[in-house]
């Protein structure tokens, strides 16, 4: 029987991304949704209430995967299971343009050519107690997937929000720290591809159903952390879209793996 319901994920950007579907789930079942979240904009397009961020009270649903880790699913079917659907929901944003200019000045730039979204190389986790420094990678393997792309004539433009962890050359045009929500969400949308290390990235390329070139680090797949080991390829992916290399892999390998869905 339909009600009001309270959905919360955890707190970060692609975490509001993963919880999109479950909102648009349970709104169709014609539930009132109210969605804790610190990204509203995320589901301006979708008719659910917003609310600030926090997670006592206990919400009625909570869209994680954390508690899974160990589970032979991805990531998203992790917070799908959890929040007792369907494991074959799909993983889809509609998003509906909010800068009409933007998107048009950044077309008028690419000149036709494919757009690739790459996050900025960043701090996983962004604690002071840099708790994730073993999930940072080595960027050479992600400047030999931008170069790849280059050599394409892709289009590459750079995202992200604080410090800068490492500068990478054959970016064309760097909106960090340049953009709002809408924005990043809007210069996603018009994307044809995306790459990154392991974060907000990955559930946005795949919300978006692009193609995707997720980054890991080898000594975060070596770590004695309870956690931290758990975040693989394997695990944090969902589509056939989406491929990973790890920051150890010579360059053939990420020619190989780029080759299997950037065309």
């Amino acid at each position: 029987m339909a009600g009001k319901i309270e959905i919360r994920g955890a707190s970060g950007l692609g975490d509001a991304i993963y919880v999109y579907p479950v909102a648009k789930y349970y709104r169709d079942l014609g539930n009132q949704v109210i969605v804790r979240t610190k990204f509203p904009d995320v589901y301006k397009d979708l008719d659910v209430q917003t609310v600030k961020f926090f997670k006592i009270p206990k919400a009625d649903i909570t869209a994680s995967y954390s508690n899974r880790k160990s589970q032979k699913t991805n990531q998203y079917q992790d917070v799908i299971l959890n929040c007792k659907m369907p494991i074959d929901t799909p993983f889809l944003i509609d998003w509906k343009v909010d800068d009409e200019a933007l998107v048009a000045k950044i077309k008028k730039m690419a000149k036709g050519r494919k757009i690739l979204v790459i996050s900025m190389p960043h701090q996983p986790f962004d604690r002071p107690d840099r708790y994730g420094d073993a999930l940072r990678p080595n960027f050479e393997n992600l400047q030999i997937a931008i170069d790849y792309l280059k050599q394409k004539n892709w289009f590459v433009i750079q995202i992200g929000k604080g410090g800068c962890f490492q500068n990478l050359s054959n970016i064309d045009l760097k909106k960090q720290n340049l953009t709002s929500v809408k924005g990043l969400m809007d210069i996603c949308s018009i994307a044809d591809g995306f790459a990154g290390q392991v974060g907000f990235i990955v559930p946005i390329a795949e919300a978006f159903n692009k193609p995707l070139f997720a980054l890991f680090s080898k000594a975060g797949l070596r770590s004695s952390d309870k956690f931290i080991p758990a975040i693989t390829g394997e695990k944090i992916l969902s589509r056939d879209s989406s491929v990973y290399a790890i920051d150890s892999e010579p360059k053939e390998r990420i020619h190989k793996v780029m080759s299997r869905v950037f065309k």
